[in-house]
């Protein structure tokens, strides 16, 4: 959900990377389709919702040591970026998360 931009829009290097302050933070571990399992974040910014992939090394390995779920973390900082062009498109990621 809104996790992708355009490559064409993804060139602006001043929207590459984001700090945000979120007021909740749901987290996904789970394993989509086939692929092996992973933390998703869920969040409301600007009045967007978002569901985008966590890559926090940190964060990523604390909750893949959980059981597959939804994990409420509350308010959070949150660094936004583009992942690398796949497909057309240019990702965002969750690439840290910074609890109060």
């Amino acid at each position: 959900m809104n996790d992708r931009v355009p490559i064409r829009d993804a060139k602006s290097p001043n929207h590459s990377l984001r700090l945000i302050k979120v007021d909740r933070l749901e987290l996904y571990v789970s394993r989509p389709g086939n692929y092996r399992r992973s933390v998703q974040g869920r969040f409301r910014y600007d009045g967007i919702d978002y569901w985008l992939r966590v890559t926090d090394p940190t964060c990523a390995r604390q909750y893949l040591r959980q059981p597959d779920g939804k994990y409420q973390i509350g308010e959070s900082f949150l660094t936004v970026s583009l992942g690398e062009p796949f497909h057309g498109y240019a990702y965002k990621l969750i690439a840290a998360i910074i609890e109060p």
